[in-house]
């Protein structure tokens, strides 16, 4: 059997959370403040000048390993493989290693 206060308190508290959702949505809603569109556009400038920076280095990078694989310089370390090497010296992984190496190769046979 439930108690009449029981159900009076119970009554209640739905009554108070139905009138507090029905306040909010009637509230106008909040304005987002306007972003720092300053600090946006620096952040946005540094990361396309770092970029472009990280793909001369790759491009620097991937030549030089194409033309120490074509001079055999990881033979006469005792690799077995220009990728070995490289896995070796940069801590790449051997997958990754190889994957350096055949970008390398290719990049060779591009036209300037």
């Amino acid at each position: 059997m439930v108690c009449f206060a029981a159900q009076v308190s119970v009554t209640y508290r739905v009554r108070e959370t139905a009138s507090v959702y029905a306040a909010s949505a009637d509230a106008a809603p909040v304005p987002e403040p306007l972003p720092d569109t300053d600090r946006i556009e620096a952040l946005e400038e540094e990361i396309v000048f770092l970029a472009a920076h990280i793909h001369a280095a790759e491009h620097r990078f991937l030549t030089l390993v194409a033309e120490y694989d074509r001079l055999l310089g990881w033979e006469a370390a005792g690799h077995r493989s220009c990728a070995h090497w490289l896995a070796f010296r940069t801590g790449y992984s051997l997958g990754a290693a190889r994957e350096r190496v055949r970008a390398a190769r290719a990049l060779v046979k591009l036209p300037e």
